[in-house]
């Protein structure tokens, strides 16, 4: 009943702000960090030290995926599955799908962060040429273009407060039973708890005198 009073009253204005900085720290990139591109991607694997003709197997897959990908907008559900109807037709094929979010200072390979970039002012479910790397040959295909940003806790500390205040909850309310418990003697009074689980059965009846 505590609890759920508490509850009510909660909300992201109460979370405290030693939580609050942790996670700014803990999500900080979230915060800071250089312009991004999300996009779809799939990965038909193949290695360079390969032969030609793995090559060219791996390419013919990857050319497949291209065409079961291009067109009407897609969720990356959708990507993911018909990428996989693709390659299942060829089991000794390796591949890889996820959803990548990407900057240019060479996190990932350069060919792949550049093909990425180029798409960066497109439409959603833009694809990109099909592309080479050292892993093989990539599909990509775009979602969305994240702008830089620079922002201090104080200009973000409302967004911070909304995206920790559920999680926050419990371990705030945790703290506050602590500290009452601290403050204030907790004591269980036995007739009271007897009161509410109801009285005591009554004693048998004295037997009638002959």
């Amino acid at each position: 009943m505590l609890e759920t009073g508490f509850n009510k009253e909660f909300g992201p204005d109460k979370v405290p702000m030693d939580m609050v900085q942790m996670a700014y720290r803990k999500f900080r990139r979230r915060y800071n960090h250089a312009e991004l591109v999300r996009v779809n991607h799939a990965l038909v694997k193949c290695d360079e030290g390969l032969s030609p003709a793995k090559h060219k197997a791996a390419k013919k897959v990857a050319k497949e995926m291209y065409a079961a990908v291009a067109g009407p907008r897609l969720s990356l559900k959708e990507f993911v599955a018909r990428t996989r109807a693709v390659v299942e037709k060829y089991p000794e094929q390796k591949y890889h799908t996820e959803a990548i979010t990407t900057d240019l200072r060479g996190r990932n390979v350069i060919e792949f962060t550049t093909a990425a970039f180029a798409l960066k002012n497109e439409v959603e479910g833009t694809l990109s040429p099909l592309i080479k790397t050292r892993f093989g040959y990539h599909v990509i295909r775009f979602h969305e273009r994240m702008a830089a940003r620079n922002d201090s806790l104080k200009k973000v500390e409302a967004e911070v407060r909304a995206g920790i205040a559920e999680q926050a909850k419990s371990a705030v309310f945790n703290r506050w039973m602590r500290q009452l418990s601290r403050n204030y003697k907790v004591e269980v009074k036995m007739q009271v708890l007897n009161g509410t689980m109801g009285a005591a059965p009554a004693s048998p009846a004295a037997a009638p005198k002959r």
